[in-house]
């Protein structure tokens, strides 16, 4: 089953205001040279002053500056709109944080009793997690292609993505950024699994102490 995560539905919406911006421009700007090219220009003996001619090329120009400018602001407002809300929820209620370590040729996820898991990630369906990304060695890069999310595990530095699996479902994590001779062999697995199926495994991961 397809799903679309929120970030993917986010940068969407946006991508669709560029499409249909974009299409009525180009439409705009072709028919404008198209006209151009085949229509026989008038020449007219221009006799007397010409201040009525210019000051509708300028009141002409001040309307397309005007129309322009409101629909770049649009755009710029909806493109930060959009990057805001992309960006890790602060403190969400319903969310779990995870630690996810880049390691030549590994992925290791320490959930918040500190158990640890190599290769593995399971998660509940319907709830924010949000993954704190870092590497033991070299540059890694996290990526779930079918959600369309990914970070870089830099050493020394944590970077954050967050995700939402509506449905129970497998997906492939592997790493984008060549680390070596492995590089092609450093996958792991996400399960997004029933809330109730995951409270059941993490509560047994509490009880032998992690």
């Amino acid at each position: 089953m397809a799903v679309t995560p929120p970030t993917v539905a986010i940068w969407t919406s946006v991508f669709d205001v560029y499409l249909v911006l974009g299409t009525l421009v180009g439409i705009v700007v072709i028919s404008v040279l198209t006209y151009s090219v085949f229509t026989k220009p008038k020449v007219k003996a221009e006799v007397g002053p010409k201040r009525s001619s210019e000051r509708k090329k300028k009141i002409r120009a001040v309307i397309l500056t005007l129309i322009t400018i409101s629909i770049l602001t649009t755009v710029e407002l909806d493109t930060f709109s959009a990057t805001s809300l992309v960006t890790v929820p602060s403190d969400p209620a319903n969310s779990m944080t995870i630690q996810v370590v880049g390691q030549q040729f590994f992925w290791t996820f320490i959930y918040p009793n500190g158990y640890a898991q190599v290769g593995n990630l399971t998660i509940p369906v319907g709830e924010t997690i949000i993954l704190n990304i870092t590497s033991k060695d070299v540059f890694h890069s996290f990526a779930i292609q079918q959600l369309d999310v990914a970070k870089d595990a830099i050493p020394g530095r944590y970077n954050q993505l967050w995700l939402e699996v509506p449905t129970p479902s497998q997906y492939s994590i592997i790493c984008k950024e060549l680390c070596g001779v492995g590089h092609a062999f450093m996958t792991a697995e996400l399960y997004a699994v029933n809330a109730s199926t995951f409270n059941a495994w993490y509560g047994s991961l509490q009880t032998k102490g992690g």
